[in-house]
């Protein structure tokens, strides 16, 4: 049989590191706030380790462009800042 807590948000504040160990060991803690209703503290199961990575291991499996660090020919941040106020001035313009 799992057990069960339940505790408010500032008594669960005063308390984390205990709930997470308890929670890790398969309790049901619940944090109840009065404005947002529960909320339920679940452990997290850690992901299976393949071992260390291994460098080169998709060799020749992934393709770059030779211009793949070429400028792309879109406005730098100046550039589009003077477009943009060249656009807000044009329509001040207009609208007076």
């Amino acid at each position: 049989m799992t057990m069960s807590t339940t505790l408010t948000v500032t008594e669960a504040q005063k308390k984390l590191a205990e709930l997470l160990r308890l929670a890790r060991a398969g309790h049901e803690v619940f944090i109840q706030d009065p404005q947002q209703g529960k909320a339920r503290l679940v452990p997290v199961p850690a992901p299976a380790s393949s071992g260390p990575r291994r460098f080169g291991l998709h060799e020749g499996e992934v393709w770059m462009s030779d211009d793949f660090s070429a400028p792309s020919g879109d406005p730098t941040d100046s550039e589009f800042r003077e477009i943009y106020r060249s656009a807000k001035a044009s329509r001040r313009e207009a609208s007076s």
